[in-house]
């Protein structure tokens, strides 16, 4: 095993690790767009993160965005199906002067329609946390394809001392 390396193998091997001149490509693989990525986003989530080629970020985006839909499709369908069952509970409606007048409801219907407005709220309240997971997501997108050039680099520089490593980002 080689305990000391010159500064030329250094400089290969560091090369090799960072992973330099692999961002040569197309112009678009190379510079991304922020608006892009943001309409991206807004499309589907975890789109902007494609874009940006985050595979990580996309798996992620993805489920969240799909987690919350399901939340809110979940939270309608129980509302609409507590709707039917609250419509076929007995309701007794007298006609009074023409007029159509509830007398008694059983306890079957009010539980089962205060559960369809309870099903309502949890749907809005999903779709409000949606929104604020969305905005998340499209500035994640938007800040990632501003610093999707920028480079980190590892260096093998010499000192008075001896040798060393620099940490240098580039963008």
């Amino acid at each position: 095993m080689k305990s000391t390396w010159t500064m030329e193998e250094l400089k290969q091997v560091l090369t090799r690790e960072t992973g330099e001149g692999l961002l040569e490509g197309t112009s678009w693989q190379r510079e991304k767009n922020g608006r892009v990525a943001m309409l991206c986003t807004m499309l589907f989530p975890g789109l902007g993160q494609l874009y940006n080629e985050r595979s990580i970020k996309t798996v992620i985006a993805a489920g969240v965005g799909t987690f919350y839909l399901s939340r809110i499709l979940l939270n309608h369908r129980y509302a609409i199906r507590e709707e039917k069952i609250r419509d076929q509970g007995p309701r007794y409606v007298q006609r009074i002067f023409g007029q159509d007048t509830l007398v008694f409801e059983s306890s079957q219907w009010t539980y089962h329609n205060w559960m369809a407005k309870e099903y309502k709220e949890r749907k809005i309240d999903w779709i409000w946390w949606s929104a604020g997971a969305m905005v998340v997501l499209i500035l994640d997108a938007y800040v990632d394809a501003h610093i999707h050039d920028m480079k980190f680099k590892l260096e093998a520089r010499t000192f008075e001392g001896g040798a060393g490593v620099s940490f240098v980002v580039n963008f």
